[in-house]
C-alpha cells in the first residue's frame, strides 16, 4: 500500500496453482537443481537464458512469455490486466464514472477467497484480491504480540499523522515477519505475475488507531514515471491481522488511462488472518479508521527495478543468513539475466560461502 500501508487464468495460459510456488515446492523454494530465474540450487546463475529476461519456461523482459501471464502484459492470446480481452471493459474509462461498483463488489473476491482455478482471473478483472485464512487466530495473535514492542510512538514521523505506528527497519528489528514474505501461497501468484528473480521492495508494518483520518486514492506504481495505462511493475500483500482493516478500492482501475477515480469506490475488509494482493496500478484509498488495526505489507517488484528499501545495506548479510534461500534472493542476492546484479564481478550468493 502507499503512504501508510501499503487467481483460472485465460484461454492459452498455463494452469498453475496458488497452492504451490513455481518449481513444484511448496516451501517458496525452488524445486531440486534449480531456482526461480535460472539459478541453480546453490543460488549461481545457471546459462542459456536470454539477455533480456528468463528462458523459455519463464517471461521475457518485454512481458510474458508462453508460459507465463504478467500483470497487465500477457502475451498475444491471453487476457492482460493492461488491456481486457474481447467481451471485457477496455482499458479507458468505464460508463459507470470509471468504475464498476455496480457490477464488481469487494465481496466478488473476498468473501471466501477466490477458488484456486479463478484466482488469477479474478486478480486480472479486479487488479485485487483477497486470500482468506492463511493464518490461524493463535497466528495472528502471536505475531501482533512481537511486533507490539517494536512498534514506533505515535507521532515519530512527523510526516505521518498522529494516529499512526510503525516498525521501521523490520527485517533488523524482528524475525516475526519473516514466514509472511515467502508465503507458499503469496509466491505461487506472484511467480505468475512477475519476472523471475522479482525482489522484496519494501516490508511495512502499520498500526492504523481509531480516529485516523481518511487517505486520499493513489496507486503503489506512482514512483515509477511510466504512462497508463500499462502492467504492474509491482504488487503489495497486504496481511491484516486485526478485524478493523479496511481499505477503499476501484475494481478494474488497473486498465485506467491516467487520471484521478471520479466516482466512489467500494470497501474492502480484508479478514484477521487474511492477505490481501493488490496489483501496483490499483487504485485505492484508507477511508476514515473506526478502530486500530495492524498491518503487514510486503511490496515486491519486478528485478530492473530499484527497490523502495535498501535491503543490500539493511538488514545486512548477518540478517540474510537467517531468511529462507527464497526471502534472501528477493533482498537481491540474485542475478538477473543476464548480469544485473554483480558483486566485484560475481554471483551475489557467494557472499554466504
Amino acid at each position: 500500500m502507499t503512504g501508510d500501508e501499503r487467481a483460472t487464468t485465460a484461454t492459452g495460459e498455463r494452469r498453475t496453482s496458488v497452492t504451490a510456488t513455481g518449481g513444484g515446492r511448496t516451501d517458496g523454494a525452488p524445486a531440486e537443481g534449480t531456482a526461480a530465474g535460472g539459478e541453480s540450487a546453490r543460488g549461481v546463475p545457471t546459462t542459456g537464458g536470454p539477455a533480456g529476461g528468463a528462458s523459455a519456461g519463464g517471461a521475457s523482459a518485454g512481458g510474458a512469455s508462453a508460459g507465463r501471464t504478467s500483470a497487465g502484459g500477457a502475451s498475444a492470446g491471453r487476457t492482460s490486466a493492461g488491456g481486457a480481452s474481447a467481451g471485457r471493459t477496455s482499458a479507458g474509462r468505464t460508463s459507470a464514472g470509471r468504475t464498476s461498483a455496480g457490477r464488481t463488489s469487494a465481496g466478488r473476491t473476498s468473501a471466501g477467497g477466490a477458488s484456486a482455478g479463478g484466482a488469477l482471473s479474478a486478480l486480472h478483472r479486479d487488479g485485487y484480491l483477497v486470500l482468506p485464512d492463511l493464518l490461524d487466530p493463535g497466528e495472528c495473535r502471536r505475531i501482533r504480540t512481537e511486533l507490539t514492542p517494536v512498534l514506533g510512538p505515535a507521532g515519530r514521523d512527523p510526516f505521518r499523522s498522529r494516529h499512526i505506528r510503525r516498525v521501521y527497519g523490520v527485517l533488523h528489528n524482528t524475525r516475526a515477519t519473516d514466514p509472511l514474505i515467502d508465503h507458499p501461497r503469496v509466491l505461487a501468484l506472484l511467480d505468475r505475475l512477475l519476472l523471475p528473480n522479482y525482489l522484496l521492495s519494501q516490508l511495512e508494518v502499520v498500526e492504523v488507531g481509531a480516529g485516523a483520518p481518511a487517505r486520499p486514492p493513489g496507486y503503489d506504481d506512482r514512483p515509477y514515471p511510466l504512462p497508463r495505462p500499462r502492467p504492474a511493475l509491482s504488487i503489495a500483500a497486504l496481511w491484516a491481522l486485526d478485524a478493523g482493516t479496511a481499505l477503499t478500492v476501484w475494481p478494474g482501475s488497473h486498465r485506467w488511462p491516467a487520471g484521478d477515480p471520479t466516482a466512489p469506490g467500494v470497501p474492502l475488509t480484508p479478514p484477521p488472518g487474511s492477505c490481501a494482493i493488490v496489483l501496483g496500478t490499483l487504485w485505492h484509498a484508507r477511508p476514515p479508521q473506526p478502530s486500530t488495526s495492524l498491518t503487514i505489507t510486503a511490496h515486491y517488484c519486478e528485478p530492473w527495478l530499484r527497490t523502495r528499501e535498501a535491503f543490500a545495506l539493511s538488514p545486512g548479510r548477518h540478517v540474510a543468513r537467517q531468511l529462507s534461500n527464497r526471502a534472501r534472493r528477493m533482498l537481491g542476492y540474485s542475478i538477473h539475466p543476464p548480469d544485473l546484479g554483480l558483486v566485484d564481478g560475481v554471483h551475489p550468493y557467494r557472499l554466504f560461502s
